[in-house]
């Protein structure tokens, strides 16, 4: 899951740095974090002189230093939403999202590598609630990057499903998902619970789908389905090519097939998770 990517860039001279580590400074972050008032805009930051956190290992092991720069967003409605810096930095990010407070944090996302050598972590913003946001690097990589928020919109539905590219690793969450339809049984997967949608087409050969173990924080599943149809009804038309309540399937795909992967909860539960 690890490829490299050449989405890098460099910091624009003409953007001020809004970060919240300065030259010498030993303070924990948290407490000091930069808020994010504005959606759709970049906030450009270096974790550059930053100090390690041990904030990092809530969120297990991400194989950082946990040399972090610090950001807190609060909505007023419950909503997906995405944090970025997909090709806005110039070195190896990593993403982390915490609740709670800065004294006793809570692991809500996560991720590493979700666009080449940056990161997007989607999740479930509730109302009123404040989310610390870290951008960190891979172990001990450091530089400058633009951190952007945006509204997400939830995959919940056949028809929204997101082309997932072999070999790279999407985050996603299942939190706030409305599955509308009843879907045929795959496998032993539980589908009493809600989730979301991913597909992919023109791929020969065995394939895996796995919801990453380190880094989901409820029971995921997965089940493989496939379109019976002739006359392109596609999501209407499914059958369970294989399924797993282990959060991990192996399949033979074929080239002329489009494969639609659904993610969702054992009993009831959701979450985040990378795929």
């Amino acid at each position: 899951f690890n490829q490299s990517s050449e989405n890098s860039t460099t910091l624009p001279t003409e953007n001020k740095v809004e970060s919240n580590v300065f030259e010498g400074s030993e303070f924990i972050a948290c407490a000091n974090a930069v808020p994010l008032t504005e959606m759709n805009r970049p906030y450009y930051g270096s974790n550059w002189k930053a100090f390690w956190d041990p904030t990092i290992d809530k969120c297990g092991d991400q194989m950082s230093t946990g040399y972090a720069v610090w950001y807190s967003f609060t909505t007023n409605s419950s909503k997906l939403v995405e944090a970025s810096t997909c090709n806005n930095a110039d070195f190896d990010t990593q993403i982390t999202v915490m609740s709670g407070s800065c004294s006793d944090p809570t692991c809500v996302s996560y991720n590493d590598q979700a666009c080449g050598d940056q990161s997007s972590v989607i999740w479930y913003a509730e109302a009123f609630t404040t989310y610390f946001i870290m951008v960190h690097g891979y172990r001990e990589a450091s530089g400058t990057f633009g951190l952007t928020l945006t509204d997400s919109s939830h995959n919940d539905e056949c028809f929204k499903s997101l082309d997932l590219v072999p070999e790279f690793v999407v985050a996603g969450t299942t939190a706030g998902a409305k599955t509308s339809k009843q879907l045929p049984q795959c496998g032993d997967v539980d589908l009493s619970s809600n989730g979301v949608w991913y597909e992919v087409g023109n791929v020969t050969g065995y394939y895996r789908a796995e919801i990453l173990n380190g880094y989901t924080n409820f029971s995921g599943q997965i089940s493989i389905y496939r379109s019976t149809d002739f006359f392109g009804m596609g999501c209407d038309a499914l059958i369970c090519e294989k399924g797993s309540s282990t959060g991990s399937v192996m399949w033979l795909a074929e080239g002329k097939e489009t494969y639609y992967i659904y993610v969702n909860g054992k009993n009831g539960t959701a979450g985040d998770f990378d795929l």
